[in-house]
Protein backbone atom coordinates (compact mmCIF):
# COMPACT_ATOMS: atom_id res chain seq x y z
CA UNK A 1 0.00 0.00 0.00
CA UNK A 2 1.25 3.52 -0.78
CA UNK A 3 2.81 5.60 1.49
CA UNK A 4 0.39 8.99 1.84
CA UNK A 5 1.16 12.35 2.49
CA UNK A 6 -0.17 14.28 5.88
CA UNK A 7 -2.50 16.45 3.09
CA UNK A 8 -3.49 12.93 1.79
CA UNK A 9 -4.88 11.61 5.27
CA UNK A 10 -5.96 14.88 5.97
CA UNK A 11 -8.30 14.77 3.05
CA UNK A 12 -9.37 10.94 3.78
CA UNK A 13 -10.04 11.67 7.30
CA UNK A 14 -12.31 14.28 6.69
CA UNK A 15 -14.16 12.13 4.12
CA UNK A 16 -14.43 9.18 6.71
CA UNK A 17 -15.70 11.45 8.73
CA UNK A 18 -18.68 13.06 6.70
CA UNK A 19 -19.23 10.48 4.59
CA UNK A 20 -20.05 11.76 1.46
CA UNK A 21 -18.81 15.09 0.23
CA UNK A 22 -18.72 17.27 -3.19
CA UNK A 23 -15.70 19.12 -4.41
CA UNK A 24 -17.28 22.51 -3.42
CA UNK A 25 -17.45 21.24 -0.12
CA UNK A 26 -14.00 19.60 0.23
CA UNK A 27 -13.08 22.88 -0.76
CA UNK A 28 -14.69 24.91 2.00
CA UNK A 29 -12.98 21.97 4.19
CA UNK A 30 -9.60 22.20 3.39
CA UNK A 31 -9.86 26.18 2.41
CA UNK A 32 -7.96 25.32 -1.17
CA UNK A 33 -9.12 25.70 -4.62
CA UNK A 34 -11.18 23.38 -6.62
CA UNK A 35 -8.14 22.58 -9.15
CA UNK A 36 -6.32 22.00 -5.96
CA UNK A 37 -9.03 19.47 -4.86
CA UNK A 38 -9.45 17.83 -8.23
CA UNK A 39 -5.77 16.79 -8.38
CA UNK A 40 -6.12 15.46 -5.06
CA UNK A 41 -8.97 13.81 -6.10
CA UNK A 42 -7.56 12.32 -9.14
CA UNK A 43 -4.55 10.94 -7.80
CA UNK A 44 -6.36 8.92 -4.70
CA UNK A 45 -9.44 8.04 -6.56
CA UNK A 46 -6.65 6.32 -9.45
CA UNK A 47 -5.12 4.75 -6.47
CA UNK A 48 -8.33 3.17 -5.59
CA UNK A 49 -8.61 5.02 -2.45
CA UNK A 50 -11.97 6.50 -3.08
CA UNK A 51 -15.03 5.86 -4.54
CA UNK A 52 -16.86 8.55 -6.76
CA UNK A 53 -20.93 8.40 -6.52
CA UNK A 54 -22.83 10.32 -8.77
CA UNK A 55 -25.80 12.35 -7.00
CA UNK A 56 -29.01 13.17 -9.50
CA UNK A 57 -30.91 16.51 -8.52
CA UNK A 58 -33.56 17.15 -11.21
CA UNK A 59 -33.03 17.36 -14.52
CA UNK A 60 -29.23 19.55 -14.08
CA UNK A 61 -26.08 18.03 -14.21
CA UNK A 62 -25.31 15.29 -12.04
CA UNK A 63 -23.24 16.20 -8.84
CA UNK A 64 -20.58 14.02 -8.36
CA UNK A 65 -19.49 13.38 -4.03
CA UNK A 66 -16.51 11.47 -3.23
CA UNK A 67 -16.13 8.88 -0.33
CA UNK A 68 -13.49 6.99 1.38
CA UNK A 69 -12.82 3.29 -0.41
CA UNK A 70 -12.12 -0.28 1.54
CA UNK A 71 -8.51 0.38 0.46
CA UNK A 72 -8.61 3.95 1.66
CA UNK A 73 -10.09 2.83 5.18
CA UNK A 74 -7.22 -0.16 5.13
CA UNK A 75 -4.67 3.11 4.71
CA UNK A 76 -5.95 5.16 7.50
CA UNK A 77 -5.07 2.36 10.11
CA UNK A 78 -2.16 3.99 12.37
CA UNK A 79 -1.25 0.27 13.82
CA UNK A 80 -1.41 -1.90 10.94
CA UNK A 81 2.58 -1.37 10.52
CA UNK A 82 3.50 -1.89 13.96
CA UNK A 83 1.38 -4.76 14.22
CA UNK A 84 2.76 -6.34 11.15
CA UNK A 85 6.14 -5.78 12.27
CA UNK A 86 4.93 -7.21 15.83
CA UNK A 87 3.82 -10.73 14.28
CA UNK A 88 6.93 -11.01 11.66
CA UNK A 89 9.12 -10.64 14.98
CA UNK A 90 7.29 -13.63 16.80
CA UNK A 91 7.11 -15.74 13.77
CA UNK A 92 11.02 -15.37 13.23
CA UNK A 93 11.03 -16.35 17.13
CA UNK A 94 9.56 -19.78 16.35
CA UNK A 95 12.90 -21.98 16.84
CA UNK A 96 11.17 -25.12 14.79
CA UNK A 97 12.31 -24.67 11.12
CA UNK A 98 10.08 -26.71 9.98
CA UNK A 99 6.78 -25.00 11.77
CA UNK A 100 8.18 -21.67 10.91
CA UNK A 101 8.69 -22.32 7.06
CA UNK A 102 5.38 -24.01 7.11
CA UNK A 103 3.91 -21.00 8.43
CA UNK A 104 5.54 -18.69 5.74
CA UNK A 105 4.40 -20.79 3.00
CA UNK A 106 0.81 -20.64 4.14
CA UNK A 107 1.33 -16.63 4.53
CA UNK A 108 2.47 -16.54 1.08
CA UNK A 109 -0.16 -19.04 -0.31
CA UNK A 110 -2.61 -16.25 1.11
CA UNK A 111 -0.63 -13.66 -0.77
CA UNK A 112 -0.75 -15.10 -3.66
CA UNK A 113 -4.54 -16.13 -3.37
CA UNK A 114 -5.30 -12.26 -3.57
CA UNK A 115 -4.42 -12.29 -6.94
CA UNK A 116 -6.05 -14.48 -9.90
CA UNK A 117 -5.05 -15.66 -13.39
CA UNK A 118 -6.55 -12.61 -15.56
CA UNK A 119 -6.81 -14.63 -18.35
CA UNK A 120 -8.35 -18.15 -19.31
CA UNK A 121 -5.17 -20.51 -20.58
CA UNK A 122 -2.79 -17.99 -18.66
CA UNK A 123 -0.24 -20.63 -17.84
CA UNK A 124 0.01 -21.61 -21.12
CA UNK A 125 0.57 -18.18 -22.44
CA UNK A 126 4.64 -17.09 -22.95
CA UNK A 127 6.07 -16.10 -19.78
CA UNK A 128 6.95 -12.82 -20.70
CA UNK A 129 2.73 -12.34 -20.88
CA UNK A 130 2.73 -13.96 -17.70
CA UNK A 131 5.38 -12.01 -16.06
CA UNK A 132 3.57 -8.41 -17.52
CA UNK A 133 0.50 -9.63 -16.28
CA UNK A 134 2.08 -10.63 -12.44
CA UNK A 135 3.55 -6.69 -12.62
CA UNK A 136 0.16 -5.37 -13.49
CA UNK A 137 -1.52 -7.38 -11.06
CA UNK A 138 1.15 -5.84 -8.63
CA UNK A 139 1.65 -2.34 -9.58
CA UNK A 140 -3.09 -2.14 -8.85
CA UNK A 141 -1.69 -2.81 -5.60
CA UNK A 142 1.11 0.35 -5.42
CA UNK A 143 4.12 -1.90 -5.68
CA UNK A 144 6.94 -0.85 -7.61
CA UNK A 145 7.57 -2.90 -9.95
CA UNK A 146 8.13 -3.54 -13.97
CA UNK A 147 9.14 -6.49 -16.49
CA UNK A 148 12.54 -5.85 -17.99
CA UNK A 149 14.90 -7.82 -19.77
CA UNK A 150 17.98 -9.31 -18.50
CA UNK A 151 20.38 -9.59 -21.32
CA UNK A 152 22.75 -11.92 -20.13
CA UNK A 153 20.39 -14.30 -19.72
CA UNK A 154 18.08 -13.56 -22.30
CA UNK A 155 14.87 -13.76 -20.12
CA UNK A 156 12.41 -11.12 -18.74
CA UNK A 157 12.45 -10.79 -14.86
CA UNK A 158 10.60 -8.61 -12.25
CA UNK A 159 12.08 -5.72 -10.87
CA UNK A 160 10.89 -3.91 -7.94
CA UNK A 161 12.52 -0.25 -7.54
CA UNK A 162 11.63 -0.42 -3.52
CA UNK A 163 11.27 -2.83 -0.94
CA UNK A 164 6.96 -3.70 -0.70
CA UNK A 165 7.48 -4.51 2.86
CA UNK A 166 10.89 -2.39 3.98
CA UNK A 167 10.38 -2.86 7.81
CA UNK A 168 10.04 -6.58 8.06
CA UNK A 169 13.17 -6.70 5.52
CA UNK A 170 15.17 -5.28 8.05
CA UNK A 171 14.70 -8.44 10.09
CA UNK A 172 16.09 -10.44 7.30
CA UNK A 173 15.81 -12.46 3.85
CA UNK A 174 12.58 -14.38 5.37
CA UNK A 175 10.20 -11.73 3.54
CA UNK A 176 12.14 -12.67 0.28
CA UNK A 177 11.66 -16.19 0.96
CA UNK A 178 7.78 -15.78 1.02
CA UNK A 179 7.86 -12.97 -1.86
CA UNK A 180 9.73 -15.39 -3.91
CA UNK A 181 7.16 -18.25 -3.22
CA UNK A 182 4.29 -16.00 -3.81
CA UNK A 183 6.06 -14.93 -7.13
CA UNK A 184 6.22 -18.31 -8.32
CA UNK A 185 2.40 -18.85 -7.68
CA UNK A 186 1.22 -15.94 -9.27
CA UNK A 187 3.44 -16.38 -12.53
CA UNK A 188 2.92 -20.36 -12.83
CA UNK A 189 6.56 -20.51 -12.70
CA UNK A 190 9.31 -21.15 -10.15
CA UNK A 191 10.71 -18.37 -9.78
CA UNK A 192 14.01 -17.33 -7.99
CA UNK A 193 15.60 -14.18 -5.73
CA UNK A 194 18.58 -13.06 -8.09
CA UNK A 195 19.60 -9.71 -7.11
CA UNK A 196 18.08 -8.03 -3.28
CA UNK A 197 19.42 -4.12 -2.94
CA UNK A 198 16.79 -3.16 -0.40
CA UNK A 199 19.06 -1.42 1.81
CA UNK A 200 21.06 0.14 -0.93
CA UNK A 201 20.48 4.15 -2.91
CA UNK A 202 18.95 1.91 -5.58
CA UNK A 203 16.88 -0.10 -3.49
CA UNK A 204 16.37 -2.67 -6.44
CA UNK A 205 15.66 -6.53 -6.14
CA UNK A 206 15.42 -8.97 -9.27
CA UNK A 207 13.38 -11.75 -9.43
CA UNK A 208 14.41 -14.35 -12.20
CA UNK A 209 12.50 -16.97 -14.00
CA UNK A 210 14.32 -20.54 -13.08
CA UNK A 211 14.87 -22.13 -16.42
CA UNK A 212 16.25 -26.11 -16.19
Amino acid sequence: MQSLSENDRNLLRILRDSGHLSVPQLCEQLDVTATAVRQKLDRLGAAGLLDRVEVRRGRGRPLFQYAVSSLGMRSLGTSQGELAEIVWDELLQIRDDEIRNSLLSRISDRLAAQFVPPRKHFESEPLQSRLEAVADQLKSRNMPVSVVADEERGLPVLRFTGCPYPDLSEKGHDICEMETRMLSQMAGHLMQLTECKCHTPDGSCTYAPVID
